[in-house]
């Protein structure tokens, strides 16, 4: 199953490329900000890279939507983990980019 895509505008594909079991479900999400509070620990592209190794690729999985985080990194930001306060029922963990103190683009890691 293909990786979650980045919150926003685009659509989320869920589905099966093998015509066989061919199914696919376009959501077209709203704008969905990650709130700073969720901003748990500042990192570097080289860390945010290394911890998250699968195999060969950055974010395993989730790799084309780090490569899309990373085309829209410049000078000045920051990359941030974030995970959800605990009252949260939603809850999303993952890299944020951050540009003068909003979030720009994520990685989604792990959804509950």
């Amino acid at each position: 199953m293909p990786a979650l895509t980045e919150i926003g505008p685009e659509p989320l594909l869920i589905g099966s490329d093998d015509l066989s079991t061919s199914f696919t479900i376009r959501l077209h999400l709203r704008t969905m900000k990650i709130p700073t509070n969720y901003l748990t620990e500042q990192t570097t592209f080289e860390r945010a890279r290394s911890d998250n190794m699968c195999g060969e690729r950055a974010f395993g999985h989730a790799n084309d939507d780090w490569e899309r985080l990373v085309a829209k990194m410049e000078e000045g930001d920051e990359l941030w983990y974030f995970e959800p306060p605990d009252e949260q029922v939603f809850q999303l963990w993952g890299l944020a980019l951050v540009r003068s103190g909003r979030v720009i683009s994520t990685v989604i890691t792990a959804v509950d």
